[in-house]
C-alpha cells in the first residue's frame, strides 16, 4: 500500500500574500509557500509481522517585508528571506502477537535518519523610490546585509517489546540511540531506554477467584523508569570568525560568546511510581504518582571572563527534583 499526501500536509497552506501589495505602519508581510511529499510503503511480511517504511521531505520558503521607518525624508525598508529545507526517512518493524492463551508479544524494531537546512539572507535598504512597493528594486541605497545558514542531521536506532500476562501484567521495554551531528565526535552518540510495569491488582485477584470487596471497582499499581537524551543547537562548538555589511562597508564579525567543542548531550533520567484506585462502580477514586527526576550534563550559557561578554556554553551539574501528585 503507498499513500502520498501533498499540500494539505502542511499548516501554512492558505493563500500567500505577495510582497509587491506592500503595506502602511510598521508590521510584517508573510509569504509562506510550504510542499513537498509523504510517502508511506507497507510491506506485510507476514501475518503478525508487518513492516513500514516512512519517507518525507519539506521545503519551506518564507520571505517578509517589514517597514522601518517612513519619514518625509526617506523610506527605509528590511527584508529578510528564509528558506528551510527538511527531509526525514523512517524505516519501522513491528510484530504483534498472542503466542499462548495468557502470554501476548508486541514489538518495533526501527530506524531514523533526519537532515535540515536552514539558510537566511537580509537585507536593509534606504531611499526607496515608491512607498508602496516594498522590494528591493525600488530602494537606491543598500544599508546592511547579512547571510546565515545551518544544517543539521541525527541518525537513530529504536526498539521496543510489549509484553502482556492475561492483560493485568504487562511490561514495556523501550531503548533509543541518536547519533547527532550537533555534538564533537567523541560525545555525540548517546542512549536512553526506559520501562514501565503495570499490574491490576483487581483483575489478579478475580483470576484467582479472590476477587476484591464490591465497592472496590479497580485497582491498579504502576511503576517507571525512564531516560531521554537532547543534543544542542548548530554550530556551538567552534569560534569563528565572519563578516558582516554594515552602511556599505565589510567589517569583521565576532561572536562574544565562548564556544564549547567538549559539549556532552544532556541526559534526563525519571523515575515513577503510581496508584490508581476506583470505588462504588467509578463514582470515587484517586489516582496517586510519587515522581523523582534528574537531569546531568545540563547545556546552558553561563558568564565568562573577557572577551567573552556573551558567556560560554558549558555542561553543567545535577540537577533533580521530586514530589508526589494526588488527583
Amino acid at each position: 500500500i503507498i499513500q502520498g499526501k501533498q499540500g494539505t500536509e502542511f499548516a501554512h497552506c492558505a493563500e500567500a500574500v505577495k510582497l509587491e501589495q506592500g503595506f502602511e505602519g510598521t508590521g510584517d508581510l508573510p509569504f509562506d509557500v510550504p510542499f513537498g511529499n509523504i510517502y508511506r510503503l507497507q510491506l506485510p511480511l507476514f501475518a503478525f509481522l508487518p513492516a513500514f517504511r516512512r519517507m518525507q521531505a519539506v521545503f519551506l520558503l518564507q520571505k517578509f517585508g517589514n517597514l522601518l521607518a517612513a519619514t518625509v525624508f526617506e523610506l527605509v525598508g528590511y527584508f529578510p528571506s528564509l528558506t528551510i529545507y527538511a527531509q526525514n526517512a523512517e524505516f519501522i518493524l513491528m510484530g504483534d502477537r498472542q503466542l499462548t492463551e495468557n502470554f501476548r508479544l508486541g514489538f518495533t524494531l526501527g530506524s531514523n535518519f533526519m537532515y535540515q537546512k536552514f539558510e537566511s539572507l537580509s537585507a536593509g535598504v534606504g531611499n526607496m523610490l515608491t512607498k508602496g512597493e516594498w522590494m528591493f528594486n525600488a530602494a537606491n541605497l543598500l544599508r546592511t546585509a547579512a547571510e546565515t545558514g545551518k544544517e543539521r542531521a541525527m541518525n537513530s536506532v529504536f526498539g521496543s517489546v510489549q509484553m502482556a500476562w492475561k492483560e493485568y501484567l504487562s511490561l514495556d521495554l523501550t531503548a533509543r540511540n541518536d547519533w547527532s551531528s550537533t555534538l564533537p565526535k567523541q560525545n555525540n552518540s548517546f542512549f536512553y531506554p526506559s520501562a514501565n510495569l503495570s499490574f491490576v491488582f483487581s483483575d489478579f485477584m478475580k483470576s484467582i477467584d479472590k476477587p476484591l470487596p464490591s465497592w472496590v471497582t479497580f485497582a491498579k499499581l504502576r511503576l517507571s523508569a525512564a531516560q531521554v537524551g537532547k543534543d544542542t543547537e548548530p554550530y556551538q562548538l567552534y569560534n569563528t570568525y565572519a563578516y558582516k555589511f554594515d552602511n556599505g562597508i565589510l567589517t569583521p564579525d565576532k561572536s562574544n560568546v565562548k564556544l564549547n567543542d567538549n559539549l556532552k548531550p544532556e541526559i534526563a533520567t525519571s523515575y515513577e511510581a503510581g496508584l490508581d484506585m476506583k470505588f462504588f462502580d467509578n463514582r470515587l477514586g484517586f489516582d496517586f504518582t510519587y515522581y523523582y527526576s534528574k537531569t546531568k550534563n545540563q547545556i546552558m550559557k553561563v558568564p565568562a571572563a573577557a572577551p567573552w561578554s556573551g558567556g560560554q556554553w558549558v555542561n553543567a551539574g545535577l540537577i533533580s527534583n521530586q514530589g508526589v501528585e494526588l488527583m
